[in-house]
Protein backbone atom coordinates (compact mmCIF):
# COMPACT_ATOMS: atom_id res chain seq x y z
CA UNK A 1 0.00 0.00 0.00
CA UNK A 2 2.77 2.47 0.92
CA UNK A 3 4.55 1.63 -2.35
CA UNK A 4 1.40 2.44 -4.29
CA UNK A 5 0.89 5.77 -2.51
CA UNK A 6 4.52 6.70 -3.12
CA UNK A 7 4.21 5.65 -6.78
CA UNK A 8 0.99 7.64 -7.15
CA UNK A 9 2.60 10.75 -5.60
CA UNK A 10 5.60 10.41 -7.96
CA UNK A 11 3.19 9.91 -10.86
CA UNK A 12 1.24 13.04 -9.95
CA UNK A 13 4.38 15.15 -9.94
CA UNK A 14 5.72 13.61 -13.15
CA UNK A 15 2.42 13.59 -15.04
CA UNK A 16 1.45 17.04 -13.74
CA UNK A 17 4.69 18.44 -15.16
CA UNK A 18 3.98 16.75 -18.48
CA UNK A 19 0.47 18.18 -18.66
CA UNK A 20 -1.60 15.03 -18.19
CA UNK A 21 -2.69 12.76 -15.37
CA UNK A 22 -3.26 9.03 -15.34
CA UNK A 23 -5.11 7.48 -12.44
CA UNK A 24 -5.85 3.80 -11.95
CA UNK A 25 -9.57 3.16 -12.06
CA UNK A 26 -11.19 1.64 -8.97
CA UNK A 27 -13.50 -0.24 -11.32
CA UNK A 28 -10.67 -1.97 -13.21
CA UNK A 29 -8.16 -2.43 -10.38
CA UNK A 30 -9.66 -5.22 -8.27
CA UNK A 31 -6.61 -5.29 -5.98
CA UNK A 32 -7.92 -2.43 -3.80
CA UNK A 33 -10.88 -2.54 -1.45
CA UNK A 34 -13.23 0.42 -1.13
CA UNK A 35 -11.63 1.17 2.25
CA UNK A 36 -8.17 1.28 0.60
CA UNK A 37 -9.46 3.73 -2.02
CA UNK A 38 -10.95 5.86 0.75
CA UNK A 39 -7.56 6.00 2.51
CA UNK A 40 -5.85 6.95 -0.75
CA UNK A 41 -8.40 9.71 -1.34
CA UNK A 42 -8.00 11.05 2.20
CA UNK A 43 -4.23 11.01 1.85
CA UNK A 44 -4.25 13.28 -1.18
CA UNK A 45 -7.27 15.39 -0.38
CA UNK A 46 -6.73 18.63 1.51
CA UNK A 47 -9.41 20.94 2.73
CA UNK A 48 -8.61 24.41 3.95
CA UNK A 49 -10.94 25.80 6.60
CA UNK A 50 -11.28 29.55 6.79
CA UNK A 51 -11.34 29.47 10.56
CA UNK A 52 -10.34 26.91 13.17
CA UNK A 53 -13.17 25.17 14.98
CA UNK A 54 -12.99 25.75 18.75
CA UNK A 55 -11.34 22.78 20.45
CA UNK A 56 -13.67 22.84 23.42
CA UNK A 57 -17.18 21.49 23.20
CA UNK A 58 -18.23 23.75 26.05
CA UNK A 59 -17.86 27.43 26.67
CA UNK A 60 -17.49 29.66 29.64
CA UNK A 61 -20.52 31.48 30.91
CA UNK A 62 -20.16 35.19 31.61
CA UNK A 63 -22.78 37.45 33.13
CA UNK A 64 -23.98 40.22 30.83
CA UNK A 65 -23.95 43.01 33.43
CA UNK A 66 -20.84 41.86 35.32
CA UNK A 67 -18.60 41.21 32.31
CA UNK A 68 -19.89 40.92 28.75
CA UNK A 69 -21.37 44.42 28.36
CA UNK A 70 -18.04 46.02 29.25
CA UNK A 71 -15.75 43.75 27.20
CA UNK A 72 -17.97 43.40 24.10
CA UNK A 73 -18.22 47.06 23.15
CA UNK A 74 -20.58 48.52 20.51
CA UNK A 75 -19.18 48.48 16.95
CA UNK A 76 -16.94 45.52 17.75
CA UNK A 77 -16.86 42.63 15.25
CA UNK A 78 -16.86 39.08 16.56
CA UNK A 79 -17.31 35.53 15.33
CA UNK A 80 -20.31 33.43 16.19
CA UNK A 81 -19.95 29.65 16.04
CA UNK A 82 -22.94 27.36 15.68
CA UNK A 83 -22.00 24.00 17.19
CA UNK A 84 -24.72 22.05 15.40
CA UNK A 85 -23.62 23.03 11.91
CA UNK A 86 -20.02 23.88 12.86
CA UNK A 87 -20.27 27.07 10.84
CA UNK A 88 -18.98 30.52 11.63
CA UNK A 89 -20.31 33.91 10.71
CA UNK A 90 -19.25 37.37 11.76
CA UNK A 91 -21.43 39.97 13.44
CA UNK A 92 -20.97 43.47 14.79
CA UNK A 93 -22.49 44.68 18.02
CA UNK A 94 -24.55 47.67 16.94
CA UNK A 95 -26.22 48.46 20.24
CA UNK A 96 -28.25 47.05 23.08
CA UNK A 97 -28.31 47.70 26.80
CA UNK A 98 -29.85 44.65 28.48
CA UNK A 99 -28.39 42.36 25.80
CA UNK A 100 -26.35 42.82 22.63
CA UNK A 101 -28.02 43.91 19.41
CA UNK A 102 -25.92 42.48 16.58
CA UNK A 103 -25.95 42.43 12.79
CA UNK A 104 -24.08 40.33 10.28
CA UNK A 105 -21.26 42.39 8.82
CA UNK A 106 -22.13 41.82 5.15
CA UNK A 107 -24.39 39.87 2.78
CA UNK A 108 -22.01 36.87 2.72
CA UNK A 109 -22.31 36.38 6.49
CA UNK A 110 -26.08 36.98 6.28
CA UNK A 111 -26.25 34.06 3.82
CA UNK A 112 -24.38 31.78 6.24
CA UNK A 113 -26.72 32.84 9.06
CA UNK A 114 -29.72 32.18 6.80
CA UNK A 115 -28.45 28.70 5.93
CA UNK A 116 -28.10 27.87 9.63
CA UNK A 117 -31.58 29.17 10.43
CA UNK A 118 -33.10 27.08 7.61
CA UNK A 119 -31.39 23.99 9.05
CA UNK A 120 -32.52 24.69 12.64
CA UNK A 121 -35.55 27.01 12.49
CA UNK A 122 -35.90 27.73 16.20
CA UNK A 123 -36.58 30.99 17.96
CA UNK A 124 -33.15 30.84 19.63
CA UNK A 125 -29.85 29.33 18.52
CA UNK A 126 -27.36 28.13 21.14
CA UNK A 127 -24.07 29.62 19.97
CA UNK A 128 -20.54 30.36 21.08
CA UNK A 129 -19.30 33.93 20.76
CA UNK A 130 -15.60 34.77 20.57
CA UNK A 131 -14.83 37.58 22.99
CA UNK A 132 -11.22 38.40 23.93
CA UNK A 133 -9.98 34.94 22.86
CA UNK A 134 -12.67 33.21 24.96
CA UNK A 135 -15.68 31.26 23.70
CA UNK A 136 -18.70 32.50 25.62
CA UNK A 137 -22.07 30.69 25.64
CA UNK A 138 -24.91 32.74 24.26
CA UNK A 139 -28.34 32.57 22.68
CA UNK A 140 -29.04 34.24 19.32
CA UNK A 141 -32.51 35.16 18.08
CA UNK A 142 -33.26 34.01 14.55
CA UNK A 143 -35.71 36.79 13.70
CA UNK A 144 -34.20 40.02 12.32
CA UNK A 145 -36.25 42.94 13.63
CA UNK A 146 -36.10 46.65 14.37
CA UNK A 147 -33.43 49.01 13.14
CA UNK A 148 -30.42 48.18 10.99
CA UNK A 149 -27.14 50.06 11.19
CA UNK A 150 -25.43 48.06 8.41
CA UNK A 151 -27.63 48.71 5.40
CA UNK A 152 -25.66 46.56 2.92
CA UNK A 153 -25.89 43.24 4.77
CA UNK A 154 -29.37 42.20 3.49
CA UNK A 155 -30.41 41.25 7.03
CA UNK A 156 -33.34 43.67 7.39
CA UNK A 157 -32.87 44.51 11.06
CA UNK A 158 -30.79 43.32 13.98
CA UNK A 159 -30.62 40.15 16.08
CA UNK A 160 -30.72 39.87 19.87
CA UNK A 161 -27.70 38.13 21.38
CA UNK A 162 -28.33 37.10 24.98
CA UNK A 163 -25.74 36.06 27.54
CA UNK A 164 -26.21 34.82 31.09
CA UNK A 165 -28.20 37.34 33.11
CA UNK A 166 -29.14 39.53 30.14
CA UNK A 167 -32.66 40.93 29.91
CA UNK A 168 -35.28 41.47 27.21
CA UNK A 169 -36.10 44.99 26.03
CA UNK A 170 -39.84 44.94 26.70
CA UNK A 171 -40.07 43.23 30.08
CA UNK A 172 -36.69 44.20 31.56
CA UNK A 173 -36.54 40.63 32.86
CA UNK A 174 -34.39 37.69 31.75
CA UNK A 175 -35.69 35.96 28.63
CA UNK A 176 -36.25 32.47 30.05
CA UNK A 177 -35.96 30.72 26.67
CA UNK A 178 -32.70 32.55 25.98
CA UNK A 179 -31.32 31.64 29.41
CA UNK A 180 -32.30 27.99 28.93
CA UNK A 181 -30.64 27.97 25.50
CA UNK A 182 -27.41 29.41 26.95
CA UNK A 183 -27.27 26.61 29.51
CA UNK A 184 -27.35 24.00 26.70
CA UNK A 185 -23.74 24.87 25.82
CA UNK A 186 -22.21 25.33 29.28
Amino acid sequence: MKKFIGFLAFGLVLCGAMGFLIFPSPLTDAGFTPRAWQKINQHFETEILATTIPETKTAISLDWFMAVDSIFQPFTDTQIFDLRTQRFFTVQRTGGQGHADVETINAYHTQIFGDIVQTFPKARLPVLVEINDMWVAASLSTNPHGFSMIGTNNLGGHLCLHFEGSIADGTKRPDLLAQKTIKLKC
